[in-house]
């Protein structure tokens, strides 16, 4: 093993706390720096009055080997609440569904 190195980290967020990981898989000592009061960076949450509201847009799918792998890792992948994905846009006042080809094709500004 090479020779135990101080690291420090700006940003708790997915990449800040991935590096760490395997900063420390590696035998060295890590200080990850956050502005926040807590970790997570765009993947954490906001609330305004009783609604939680995702800081960023973000999301895991299937497809997300990478994410998936590191959850597994860290044993969290049980965690994962795995519900079907839909996407919307707000129009004119009105909000329309585009989670298919056909409602694409049928959304008025279209």
């Amino acid at each position: 093993m090479s020779k135990q190195l101080d690291w420090a980290i700006i940003g708790g967020g997915m990449l800040g706390m991935t590096l760490a990981l395997r900063l420390v898989q590696q035998g060295h000592k890590v200080t990850i720096y956050e502005s926040s009061d807590k970790a997570g960076g765009l993947t954490s949450a906001w609330r305004m009055d009783d609604i939680v509201w995702d800081r960023f847009y973000h999301v895991i799918l299937m497809s997300d080997i990478n994410t998936r792998k590191i959850l597994k890792e860290i044993g969290l992948e049980n965690e994962i609440n795995w519900v079907e994905t839909k996407t919307g846009f707000y129009s004119e006042g009105k909000l329309y569904s585009m989670s298919n080809l056909l409602e694409f094709f049928k959304f008025p500004p279209i």
